[in-house]
């Protein structure tokens, strides 16, 4: 995409650019847009990796879809933007507010989401395998299935998010809190690096922890588990 048409996105008309040129994918790979006003536009299915949106303001876009594999979009507004099934891969998203955003299978694997504010925002099923959500707000915000192996969370805000537990002190050991985080097929458990199913985690802790604390670990988490599958 050429300077004009790059102009014409921000002077949102990128309706009209759509209607001339429906067959094509817009193409803003590699472009520097730091700080551009790009509320509201429809993006949706756009090439955006290695795009510098560093500062801008894409509240309320259209996005899903959108390929912004190591994008940067630290410090940008993106809250109430439509971004299911968006490739945001190792993009950094340091400071990025997806505040009331909908990220429902979205890929953040590997992602740089160090306060990160997803208040309100909807994670179904995102996957965040690597992602670093340190200081993260996730507070509100709903993780029913999403994929946390490997994902750094320490700091990170769940006063109220959905389709997530979370268990233990960290006080004194951050890495010793245990989440489990509600998938149709039964809960899986972070811990440390551990990441899987109940049943894998009885077997990776039998010997860390008390048979009588490790099962009530499973039975608290067994009866939250069923207890999401009744709502």
């Amino acid at each position: 995409m050429n300077k004009a048409h790059v102009q014409a996105l921000l002077d949102r008309q990128i309706g009209n650019w759509r209607f001339v040129h429906s067959d094509e994918r817009i193409d803003l790979s590699l472009a520097d847009l730091t700080g551009a006003d790009a509320r509201g536009v429809d993006l949706s299915g756009a090439d955006m990796h290695y795009t510098i949106l560093t500062n801008a303001n894409l509240s309320a876009s259209e996005l899903s879809g959108v390929y912004a594999k190591y994008a940067d979009l630290s410090g940008a507004s993106v809250y109430d933007a439509d971004l299911i099934g968006a490739d945001l891969s190792n993009a950094n998203l340091c400071g990025t507010d997806f505040g009331g955003a909908s990220l429902r299978g979205a890929n953040l694997r590997g992602a740089n989401l160090v306060d990160a504010s997803f208040s309100g925002a909807n994670l179904t099923g995102a996957d965040l395998t690597d992602a670093n959500l340190c200081g993260a707000n996730l507070c509100d915000a709903t993780l029913t299935g999403a994929i946390l192996d490997g994902a750094e969370l320490h700091g990170a805000d769940l006063s109220g998010a959905e389709g997530i537990l979370e268990l233990g002190n960290g006080e004194f050991d951050w890495r010793n809190i245990l989440y489990a985080v509600r998938h149709s097929d039964g809960a899986m458990i972070k811990c440390g690096e551990f990441w899987g199913g109940i049943e894998e985690f009885k077997a990776a802790y039998v010997c860390e922890y008390d048979n009588n604390y490790l099962g009530l670990l499973v039975q608290l988490i067994s009866v939250w588990q069923g207890l999401g599958e009744k709502e």
